[in-house]
């Protein structure tokens, strides 16, 4: 879908428009220059919505809160940097019909500098599923294991449009890069460390970039305790999370559900349920032994699904009593796929349980096999059996790899969304959508950084049908 336009200069009201809607007034977002509040009066109770377009036409909505009443606030989104706008308010109420203001103008402002317009170098209009793509973009460097970021890029939660413009953003600026995710009209974004400032676990905001919840506190410069790579607020109100644990230098990970308070309501320990393998650990440092990266809840069926990056495991566990129901990998409880090449995933990223129950994860593979790929898995639990349903490599001409993150999605209209991106400073950071049948049907690229010359990345991404907006006529 493409972004609207922007708000930024001084509050005005124009006259002119229908005398019942007063003390009209759009308010500048301090937070964003891409969003900004309409606010008026009716005389009485009415709904609120407010339309807005470029160059005197009208071509999208945005409704504010369900529900009537006198005194209107609208949160406007979906705007672009540098941009003119006209908006309107609109009130409709059973006595007095629909009643719409004066158009008030107004531009938004320059994106900071360090946001960067991403380059689209595919889009097929029909074939793609329409939205907005949300991650946490930061700037990095990646060598030899080593992580250095760019000092002057702010990690920032963005939104990017089907044409790679920035339509939402929040600087959150906490340290490394992780998890993001948008719910029930809330984006949050989860920090990876303390890196000697003491930060939150993780950050939620509204879409306004008011913080609505903070996470637990991160601990600084350790690694013991430390949340990483998954936070989601799950249906009831509870944050399903994993931290790191060190038992005689080998790590592992603890499984926590959280109350909004930050109260432990539930934890499992890989180093109980999964005891080391020793005979692969070859140094004498820590041992990252699980290495967990993503986690899926199914609240009605009571388990949790955990997967290990460096098991090259996914791991169903029941919530109740704690117990491993099955273990899919190589080695573990499936037969693999007789007529598949590579039946087995390495070092993967992004689980998803699909609607059908079949596993969907974004397959680094390990250096030697030299490719990424997305893989879905058709399970039969009752025959452990594991048959490759779908799976994506690029073919030869279009293979990749990525050896750390990674993210896919299954969307709406069957498409599968894929993060490529990285800070392997010879690879590129690549967003795109393929079809059912392979063909790419949108991808973006994040960019490199002039200043620094370091690559833009995201751990993972969601595509959005985008929130509070509609399109009018629609």
């Amino acid at each position: 879908m493409a972004a609207l336009a922007g708000c930024g200069d001084d509050h005005q009201e124009q006259a002119g428009g229908d005398p019942r809607i007063l003390d009209l007034r759009l308010e500048r977002n301090p937070r964003s220059v891409l969003s900004c509040h309409l606010t008026w009066r009716t005389e009485q109770p009415s709904t609120s919505a407010v339309e807005v377009g470029q160059g005197g036409a009208y071509t999208h909505r945005v409704r504010g809160a369900a529900g009537v009443t006198t005194r209107h606030r609208v949160l406007v989104i979906g705007l672009r940097a540098d941009t003119a706008y006209t908006l309107r308010a609109v009130s409709t109420n059973s006595g007095q019909g629909t009643l719409r203001s004066a158009a008030v103008s107004h531009r938004t402002g320059a994106l900071p500098a360090y946001l960067p317009r991403a380059k689209v170098g595919r889009h097929a209009p029909g074939k793609a599923y329409d939205g907005w793509t949300l991650m946490t973009v930061s700037a990095g460097q990646r060598k030899s294991g080593v992580v250095t970021m760019d000092p002057d890029f702010v990690p920032t939660a963005v939104m990017y449009d089907m044409q790679g413009h920035p339509v939402w953003y929040h600087a959150h600026g906490l340290p490394r890069i992780g998890d993001t995710r948008y719910a029930g009209g809330r984006v949050l974004a989860q920090s990876m460390s303390g890196i000697k400032t003491p930060k939150p676990s993780a950050l939620e905001v509204d879409l306004s970039g008011a913080t609505v919840w903070t996470g637990p506190a991160q601990p600084v410069d350790s690694v013991h305790g430390h949340y990483n790579h998954h936070f989601e607020r799950l249906a009831d109100g509870t944050y399903l999370t994993m931290k790191n644990e060190v038992v005689n230098k080998v790590i592992g990970d603890v499984l926590v559900v959280l109350s909004a308070d930050h109260r432990t309501l539930w934890s499992w320990r890989s180093l109980t349920h999964l005891p080391p393998d020793m005979s692969l650990h070859s140094g004498s440092g820590r041992f990252d032994y699980t290495h967990g990266n993503s986690l899926v809840a199914d609240l009605a069926g009571g388990h949790i699904y955990y997967n290990s990056r460096n098991l090259s495991a996914v791991v169903k566990i029941h919530r109740g009593s704690g117990k491993i129901r099955w273990r899919l990998g190589q080695g573990g409880d499936f037969a693999p796929d007789p007529a598949a090449a590579a039946p087995w995933f390495q070092q993967a990223h992004g689980l998803k349980v699909l609607p059908d129950g079949n596993l969907l994860l974004y397959d680094n593979g390990k250096k030697e096999r030299g490719y990424s790929r997305v893989v879905e898995y058709r399970l039969d639990e009752a025959k452990k059996t594991a048959r490759i349903a779908w799976q994506y490599d690029g073919g030869v001409a279009g293979r990749w790899q990525t050896l750390y993150w990674g993210d896919a999605d299954r969307l709406p209209n069957g498409n599968t969304l894929i993060n490529a991106a990285t800070w392997a400073q010879e690879k590129r950071s690549r967003i795109f959508e393929v079809t059912r049948a392979g063909e790419v049907v949108w991808e973006m690229d994040l960019p490199v950084r002039a200043q620094s010359k370091m690559l833009v990345g995201a751990y993972n991404s969601q595509r959005l049908v985008p929130p509070l907006l509609e399109r009018i006529g629609e």
